[in-house]
């Protein structure tokens, strides 16, 4: 009993762990190494509305301008960015162009506004055309740039580059699809937009940099250059993009915490029961053990059969846990990624692991019952 309850808790724990490091090895569409994010508002924590001196789109975009410019004369910074939403941040602005998804129902469009250092600073590979210039603000001719995925939906076996954007701005350039609302999920339509044409209406925007060293070391540096533009806003949140990551990552990661702890307290009471058992039927077969022995059974002999005695039940209820992990597994298939519910390793490893530790706990009492003298046990009977 204690052994097929072990052997479902090792393979949701198996399961859980595969997926887990399915989800930090994936592609995500950039490379999170050496990124640092601030999240810098226009608002109060208070009162996060844009109010007051940053109540208009241009006061916003200058605002942040200052702020670029400051942060790239922070030495060890290779490439600096604004971009309103930061991905895996739950947070996401959309647009509506009645796209169809892969279900044939209109599918919302997400959009970014950003600076031209946006791609360099979140490593984010360029595909076709050209990243944000300066020269792209107010004024100047209205640019966007698509992922893969809405170039695919829209333009279909032809570059987009040139194409009006639901009879808007002109595509320029065409970028890698990378994680967006959660890093379980597939990629979906997403355009950039140039923050100094356009600026979301959003009370908050985040600061982006790629350093050369350790970026956590410059947080600082960069919060005083915040400071130094505005002293009476503050800065929310700062963190790597690594950390970003593993946030967004919290539920598959706390799951497979959870049936770790429980399969490691249920593996060592297995251990214990195993332990007690052999223990217990050792003691009960001593008069057996005493004449194998004292008619010239080798300790070796006596030994494999104890562990035989053990091992095979454990086996054969692990065949039982098998099918029962099989049907329940259904139940958790949806937290996975990237491992099938039914996955032979993880079986397969759980149950070599129960088997191990079965065989280690009737070590000791099967070795003690078959060095046992057989005199003493056979005068005792």
């Amino acid at each position: 009993m204690e052994a097929g309850f072990a052997f479902l808790l090792l393979v949701g724990s198996g399961l859980m762990i595969r997926s887990l490091v399915h989800l930090q090895q994936e592609d995500h569409g950039f490379r999170p190494d050496h990124v640092l994010t601030l999240r810098v508002p226009v608002g109060t924590l208070s009162d996060p509305r844009p109010t007051g001196k940053y109540d208009t789109r241009p006061r916003q975009m200058a605002y942040y301008r200052e702020i670029l410019e400051r942060v790239k004369t922070v030495p060890g910074i290779k490439a600096a960015a604004i971009v309103n939403n930061l991905p895996l941040s739950d947070v996401n602005s959309s647009l509506s162009l009645n796209l169809p998804g892969p279900d044939g129902k209109p599918e919302p469009m997400s959009a970014r506004t950003i600076s031209p250092q946006y791609f360099a600073a979140m490593g984010i590979p360029l595909i076709a055309g050209r990243a944000f210039a300066d020269s792209d603000q107010t004024g100047a001719p209205n640019v966007a740039i698509v992922n893969e995925y809405l170039a695919r939906q829209l333009f279909p076996n032809r570059s987009p580059l040139g194409e009006k954007l639901a009879g808007g701005p002109t595509i320029v350039g065409l970028v890698k699809n990378s994680a967006q609302l959660s890093y379980e999920l597939p990629a979906r339509a997403e355009v950039y937009i140039p923050y100094q044409q356009y600026i979301f209406a959003a009370f908050m925007s985040t600061i982006v940099v790629r350093t050369e060293g350790e970026p956590a070391a410059l947080a600082a540096a960069l919060r005083k250059q915040v400071w130094a533009v505005d002293p009476t806003q503050p800065v929310v949140k700062v963190e790597t993009m690594e950390e970003v990551i593993a946030d967004s990552i919290w539920r598959p990661r706390f799951s497979a915490w959870i049936f770790s702890v429980l399969s490691g307290l249920s593996v060592l009471l297995t251990a214990i029961g195993v332990y007690g058992v052999v223990a217990y039927t050792s003691t009960l077969r001593a008069r057996e053990v005493g004449i194998r022995v004292a008619l010239g059974a080798a300790a070796s002999d006596v030994l494999a059969v104890i562990l035989r005695g053990a091992l095979i039940p454990l086996a054969f209820g692990l065949c039982l846990s098998a099918v029962a992990a099989l049907l329940l597994s259904r139940l958790v298939a949806n937290l996975l990624y990237g491992v099938g519910s039914s996955d032979p390793l993880t079986y397969l490893s759980a149950g070599a692991l129960l088997l191990g530790v079965g065989a280690a706990a009737s070590a000791g009492p099967a070795w003690r019952a078959a060095t046992r003298d057989p005199l003493r046990t056979l005068r005792g009977e």
